[in-house]
């Protein structure tokens, strides 16, 4: 995905921000779940070290996710959890908008969170 980005990018001449995240692992831990996740930050880092534009969320270990009652099964987080993610989604996007006043995307995003 990321090549083709890259392909997309050269080809257009048009800059792209990824923004890409390590994923939750499951309720029952899966050793190889944080070890596919330690392979998206190592790669994520090599293209960065290219140059590329990406921000590496880490939804994993950095959203607050609480694997013991955020998960509808043992796979699928529940409402709760679903609420942390967009939380770490919306400030990665909000970090790189331009710097205006989005102060009314906070009473948006609380809607929708309720």
């Amino acid at each position: 995905m990321l090549d083709s980005i890259n392909q997309f990018e050269d080809n257009y001449n048009h800059h792209i921000k990824v923004i890409l995240a390590k994923i939750l692992n499951r309720q029952i831990y899966q050793d190889w779940m944080t070890q596919k996740n330690n392979n998206i930050e190592s790669l994520a880092y090599d293209y960065i070290s290219e140059g590329d534009d990406i921000v590496l969320v880490d939804m994993e270990n950095g959203a607050g996710i609480n694997y013991d009652t955020d998960f509808e099964d043992t796979t699928h987080p529940n409402r709760s959890g679903y609420r942390k993610m967009a939380v770490v989604w919306f400030n990665a996007i909000k970090k790189d908008l331009p710097k205006k006043n989005y102060s009314y995307l906070v009473p948006i995003v609380t809607s929708l969170l309720n």
